[in-house]
């Protein structure tokens, strides 16, 4: 039994392991996009810190760059991990939701019962808190990238979510509950898209 479970940790650590890495020094840190050969088709973005748009986007240009040059497996989908860990799209996300009619601020959900915490982010995410320097990388590629979905969404006062004396829009109360942290996948369409289609 013990040489059994043995060798299903030791697989289980094998297939968590990425197959191929991309590094890249970074103002903030150094950070990596991995793909496993199980999920070839499947980018993901790992730091050890947090990162400006500026920075993820850097990243993202030249990891694709590297990966789609090797002809392999299409890519279709990155994985982000937490936008929390992108802390500029984090706020992009709370102001997005404070001045949406479907966020109710006080309560830290949606207006309408019927609708999820995560359709609500997803559509925001797609439309007004899509940074558009993250998007112009895609494009370069001939790619259109959507916010696929998110989980674990995260609600927040409005002043943990944004440094002190910077509370926007200037109606925004600090003990307004916003969204702020999520995990984000995005998912890779050929121009010409549109992600309200997806």
């Amino acid at each position: 039994m013990k040489i059994f479970w043995l060798l299903f940790v030791l697989l289980g650590a094998k297939l968590a392991c990425a197959d191929e890495v991309f590094r890249l020094a970074l103002p903030e840190c150094e950070a990596r996009i991995e793909r496993r050969s199980t999920e070839p088709g499947l980018l993901m973005v790992r730091s050890d810190c947090d990162l400006s748009m500026v920075s993820l986007s850097k990243l993202l240009q030249k990891g694709l760059a590297v990966f789609l040059a090797k002809n392999s497996s299409p890519i279709s989908s990155v994985s982000l991990g937490r936008l929390m860990n992108y802390p500029q799209w984090s706020r992009a996300l709370a102001r997005a939701a404070a001045n949406s009619s479907g966020w109710d601020r006080r309560r830290g959900r949606p207006v309408k019962p019927y609708r999820h915490e995560n359709q609500i982010v997803t559509a925001l995410l797609n439309q007004s808190a899509y940074s558009d320097d993250l998007q112009a990388v895609f494009l370069r590629f001939g790619f259109k990238s959507c916010v696929a979905g998110v989980e674990k969404v995260l609600v927040f006062k409005a002043e943990t979510i944004f440094p002190v004396g910077s509370l926007t829009p200037p109606k925004l109360a600090a003990n307004n509950l916003l969204p702020g942290d999520a995990q984000v996948w995005l998912t890779l369409y050929p121009l010409p898209a549109d992600c309200r289609h997806h």
